[in-house]
C-alpha cells in the first residue's frame, strides 16, 4: 500500500469474483500449503496505511510482478516496539520459539547469571532491546544498537 514499495501479485482463492477489493492473508502450513486466514478490505488497509509481510513464491517469465502471499498485517505506529516488530518481520526472525527450543536452552543454561554475579560495578541491562548489525554467521556480535 506504500507507493514506493515493490509490487507483487497476491494469490487469491479461485472462488472469488472480485479479488481487487481486499487483501487475502494466509497461513503457510508446515507442509508448505496455503490456508486462507483473513480478508482485509483494501480501503481499510489503505486508509490506515497498514504494512504487510509478503512471502515470495515465484516469478515466472510471463508474470508482470512476482507472485507472493500476504502472511501478516502490521498496524501503523511509531513506537520502539512497533519498529522492533517491523525489523523482526523484515528479517524473518520469529518472535517466539517452539517449546522444544525453549526447553533445550533451559537445559543448556539452567542458571540465569546476572551482571552483578561477576562484577560489582556492572549493571544488568538484559531487559533492554539490542539489535546487532553484524553479518549472518558472525561469531562475535560486537556491532550492536540499543
Amino acid at each position: 500500500l506504500k507507493k514506493g514499495a515493490p509490487k507483487f501479485q497476491n494469490v487469491v482463492p479461485q472462488d472469488v469474483k472480485d479479488p481487487t477489493d481486499f487483501i487475502q492473508l494466509y497461513n503457510i502450513t508446515p507442509d508448505g500449503k496455503l490456508k486462507s486466514r483473513q480478508k482485509v478490505p483494501y480501503d481499510r488497509a489503505a486508509k490506515k496505511r497498514h504494512l504487510f509481510v509478503i512471502r515470495f513464491l515465484k516469478w515466472e517469465p510471463h508474470f508482470v510482478y512476482p507472485l507472493g502471499v500476504a502472511t501478516r498485517m502490521l498496524e501503523p505506529g511509531d513506537s520502539q516496539d512497533h519498529a522492533m516488530k517491523v525489523l523482526l518481520a523484515d528479517h524473518m526472525i520469529e518472535e517466539t520459539f517452539p517449546r522444544q527450543v525453549q526447553d533445550h536452552v533451559n537445559r543448556m543454561f539452567p542458571k540465569d547469571p546476572t551482571a552483578s554475579d561477576s562484577c560489582s560495578f556492572r549493571y544488568d541491562l538484559t531487559s533492554l532491546t539490542a539489535i546487532t548489525i553484524d553479518p549472518p554467521g558472525a561469531c562475535d556480535l560486537d556491532d550492536a544498537l540499543s
